[in-house]
C-alpha cells in the first residue's frame, strides 16, 4: 500500500509540475482534471501513508493536520470530478465551493509540513536519505502552500497594481514547490516499501 500511495503522489506530483513546461497538454478540462485528481489523491495518500510511520499523527496538530490534508483532498477531486458537467468553473455557489477546498486545501498542506517540522520524531525509522529528503519536502510544505493561494482569483492579489503579477509568479512556484514535495515524498515512500520487502 505504501508503495501505491506513493506511485500515485509521484504521478500527481509529476502532472502538477508538467503543466509548467511549454508543451502544456492540459489545455482540455478533461485532461487536466485528470491531472488535479491525481494531485490531490497523491497528497492524502501521502499522509495516510505516512501515518502508519510517523508518530507525528500521535500528536493534536499531527491528527488534524492529516484529517485536514485527506478531507479537502476529497473535496477538490469530488469538485473536479463535478465541474466536468459545468461550463463555469468560478460563479455563484459552485465557484465559491471549489474556491473554499482550494484555498483550505492548500493551507493543509502547510499544516502538514509544521505538524512535521515541530515534532523532530517524525522521521524515525527512516534511512539517513529518506529522513534528509522528508524534512527538506516538509519544510518547503510550510511555506509553499502558504504561497500557493497568492494567485487564487477571489484572493484577488493578482488583479492588484503593480504586484499583480509577482504575486501569480509566486503562487505558481508555491503549486510547484507542494506537487515536488509530494513528489519526493511518494518517492521515499517507494523506495522504504521496497527496502521493506527486500
Amino acid at each position: 500500500m505504501r508503495r501505491f500511495a506513493g506511485l500515485v503522489a509521484i504521478i500527481g506530483g509529476l502532472l502538477i509540475l508538467w503543466g509548467f513546461v511549454p508543451s502544456n497538454p492540459f489545455d482540455d478540462q478533461r485532461t487536466n482534471a485528470v491531472r488535479l485528481v491525481f494531485f490531490w489523491s497523491g497528497g492524502a495518500a501521502i499522509v495516510l501513508s505516512f501515518r502508519g510511520r510517523h508518530v507525528v499523527f500521535q500528536s493534536r496538530v499531527g491528527r488534524i493536520a492529516t484529517l485536514a490534508v485527506v478531507f479537502f483532498a476529497l473535496w477538490n477531486v469530488l469538485w473536479v470530478l463535478l465541474s466536468l458537467g459545468t461550463d463555469s468553473l468560478l460563479g455563484d455557489s459552485f465557484g465559491l465551493a471549489g474556491f473554499v477546498a482550494g484555498f483550505l486545501g492548500w493551507l493543509a498542506a502547510s499544516l502538514y509540513g509544521v505538524a512535521l517540522v515541530v515534532n523532530r520524531t517524525s522521521f524515525t525509522g527512516f534511512t539517513p536519505l529518506e529522513a534528509g529528503i522528508t524534512r527538506f519536502t516538509s519544510i518547503v510544505l510550510v511555506l509553499a502552500g502558504l504561497v500557493a493561494t497568492f494567485g487564487m482569483d477571489r484572493v484577488g492579489l493578482t488583479r492588484s497594481e503593480p504586484y499583480g503579477e509577482a504575486f501569480g509568479t509566486l503562487s505558481a512556484l508555491g503549486v510547484g514547490a507542494v506537487a515536488l514535495s509530494w513528489l519526493m515524498m511518494g518517492i521515499a515512500l517507494v523506495v522504504g516499501a521496497r527496502r521493506g520487502t527486500e
